[in-house]
């Protein structure tokens, strides 16, 4: 368009022309709108608490839920006891040891994409792990492959609830870690069922469409929170970004170490959950002089 095009029309015509063009001379803005900021116990935030419980119910009940699948795969593969519970082992202690890991990653990328990831990733194992010829490669994909998507989702429900809650912060925590308790009771019935009706290779094909709710569950869990500290400048920002991925040694600061009550509580947790594990791999195997298959669930 023309903007300095005169035309004969009438003075109020041609004032009204020459503003209706001004107007269509002036520069689009390019600039995107500002994303919506959720706000600290909201009813959104609730909503996150219920998508984040109910992640962690999911993927710790198909971990903790191995003692019911451990007699079986002794049977098919009869490596003995302790090669096989091996893999169960290796998923447990999985979720706990890529914490820092996980930490580090919420660090310098979307939380919710990393635990989206995550839930893929625990998917991709199970389907993995249906499929298994030998128990080594379980080791990999139900010990090592699953145990680290599983972290994914756990340690990102955490962290995204302290970011969510303020007023109700101790409660959704105790909420978001029973998920090896409540998983292991809603998770145990579910697993069982398909073992009485299929084969084990089925029951972990079931599992991973179980374990894939969490990656639409994960989908609700917006960083974009309200917080109290002022926002930075957008040069302030990119640098501090770059910093970060930069300097990827700078978040793995082991001063904590040096506190001994810390200490002291990280290895009485560690015993503790090492027995356990030990309990939830072979109780489901000792039906035989203790109590019927569907006593062992159920007590587990």
């Amino acid at each position: 368009m023309n903007c300095n095009k005169e035309n004969d029309l009438s003075p109020e015509t041609t004032t009204e022309t020459n503003k209706q063009a001004q107007r269509d001379c002036q520069p689009l803005s390019t600039s995107s709108p500002a994303r919506k900021t959720r706000q600290p116990d909201s009813p959104y935030a609730y909503l996150v608490c219920c998508c984040g419980v109910v992640c962690n119910l999911i993927v710790f009940g198909c971990s903790y839920s191995y003692g019911l699948l451990f007699p079986l795969l002794l049977d098919e593969f009869k490596q003995g006891k302790a090669k096989t519970a091996w893999v169960g082992s290796l998923a447990y202690g999985s979720t706990g040891i890529f914490g820092p890991v996980v930490g580090v990653l919420c660090d310098r990328f979307n939380p919710r994409i990393i635990a989206i990831t995550g839930g893929f990733i625990s998917t991709i194992a199970l389907i993995v792990t249906s499929q298994a010829p030998n128990l080594t490669l379980m080791y990999f994909s139900y010990g090592i492959l699953y145990g680290f998507g599983s972290s994914c989702v756990f340690f990102v429900v955490l962290i995204i609830l302290q970011r969510y809650f303020i007023k109700n912060r101790s409660m959704v925590t105790g909420l978001a870690v029973t998920g090896p308790g409540g998983g292991l009771l809603m998770m145990s019935p579910v697993i069982q069922a398909l073992l009485n009706n299929t084969s084990w290779r089925m029951t972990f094909l079931s599992m991973a469409g179980i374990v894939f709710l969490t990656c639409i569950l994960s989908c609700s869990f917006d960083p974009n929170v309200a917080t109290d500290d002022p926002e930075p400048t957008d040069n302030q920002d990119t640098q501090a970004t770059r910093t970060r991925r930069l300097n990827i040694c700078a978040s793995l600061d082991f001063s904590y170490l040096r506190n001994k009550e810390y200490l002291v509580y990280l290895l009485a947790s560690s015993v503790v959950f090492s027995g356990i594990a030990v309990l939830i791999v072979h109780l489901a195997s000792s039906e035989s002089f203790l109590f019927s298959k569907p006593q062992a669930y159920i007590i587990k």
